[in-house]
């Protein structure tokens, strides 16, 4: 009995270590390391474990956020990176360009807006309802986040943008999306998701 006890703390240990906690919130030519050492392009808003690997290549940078403690790191290259549980490790003990800590209501909806992203490219078509607007409350904290916040930290409007999105607000939805695509303007992700939405409230 003992023995299965020890069994199940260690297999509980090892999926908190293993959560997908860490997420990108944005990346410039920075590349992500497969096991075998080989390089593919690294994605906005993907979530990373611990023990994954960055590369970053001259001119490159990532921004990420560990969601679980907010801590926000900000990396030039070149560097590589390894993940930790709780910050990134760069292999010539290279420090980061900045840390900051983003507060717990900004951080709650980080790692859905790979998901809502996605969701909102898959769409068939908008319900032409009238639409629940967002919280008055979700406004203010991203004002006050955006007063806070480096102005080129897209924290805020990825937050409203969750927040729009739950409430079906359509048109809040995609003002958000533009704003960001100011903030981020090389994002592919984002180019794709407003093209598809255009297309959608176009009809």
């Amino acid at each position: 009995m003992k023995w299965i006890h020890a069994s199940v703390w260690l297999w509980l240990a090892m999926a908190s270590f293993a959560a997908e906690n860490i997420v990108v919130l944005k990346t410039r030519q920075a590349l992500q390391l497969s096991n075998k050492g080989e390089a593919k392009v690294l994605k906005p808003y993907v979530k990373l474990l611990a023990g994954d690997q960055l590369l970053l290549p001259e001119a490159a940078e990532v921004q990420l956020v560990w969601i679980d403690s907010g801590r926000h790191e900000i990396w030039q290259g070149p560097a590589r990176l390894k993940l930790l549980s709780d910050a990134a490790e760069e292999s010539n003990h290279k420090p980061a360009a900045q840390i900051k800590t983003l507060p717990a209501t900004l951080r709650s909806h980080l790692g859905q807006v790979g998901g809502t992203l996605t969701s909102i490219k898959q769409m068939g078509g908008i319900i032409n309802v009238r639409a629940v607007s967002e919280s008055d409350e979700s406004g203010a904290i991203a004002e006050q986040a955006r007063k806070e916040l480096d102005a080129d930290n897209p924290s805020a409007d990825l937050f409203l943008l969750q927040e729009q999105w739950n409430a079906q607000n359509w048109s809040a939805v995609y003002k958000t999306l533009k704003r960001l695509q100011v903030l981020d303007p090389k994002n592919p992700e984002l180019a794709a998701v407003l093209k598809h939405l255009e297309q959608k409230m176009a009809r």
